[in-house]
């Protein structure tokens, strides 16, 4: 069963502004990252989402204009030793869960409306 860490991210009140949130620092795999939007002072109409490992830069989820609860399941791919993608058939990719080792997730979100507008964002990890 994975551990669940709740980030709540809230605009930093400029007109269609900046809300930037981190996670606590964490080591597994991400499984799942889930955003509730409340019912009343969510974050605006078409929000746009960076998701982002803090020190490592690596890209955990990015989308635009996500106007509901939702929930991704972010993957990347893999590769041999060689740096070659690995495939299955050598047609399909193959994808796995983003390690995490040590770091905070930090997560932008422009769009997001004046200083009352907020999102809450759910990470699942696990340790395999």
């Amino acid at each position: 069963m994975p551990d669940v860490v709740v980030v709540k991210a809230t605009s930093n009140g400029v007109s269609a502004g900046t809300a930037t949130a981190y996670s606590p620092v964490l080591t597994g795999f991400i499984e799942y990252i889930r955003y509730d939007k409340p019912a009343s002072l969510g974050f605006d109409s078409n929000p746009d989402f960076a998701i982002t490992l803090e020190t490592s830069g690596i890209g955990v989820w990015s989308e635009d204009n996500v106007d509901a609860d939702t929930i991704r399941y972010p993957r990347c791919p893999l590769h041999s030793q060689l740096g070659v993608a690995v495939s299955y058939a050598n047609t399909y990719p193959i994808y796995g869960k983003i390690p995490v080792c040590q770091e905070r997730v930090q997560i932008v979100v422009t769009n997001a409306g004046d200083a009352t507008k907020y999102g809450t964002f759910y990470i699942a990890i696990s340790q395999d």
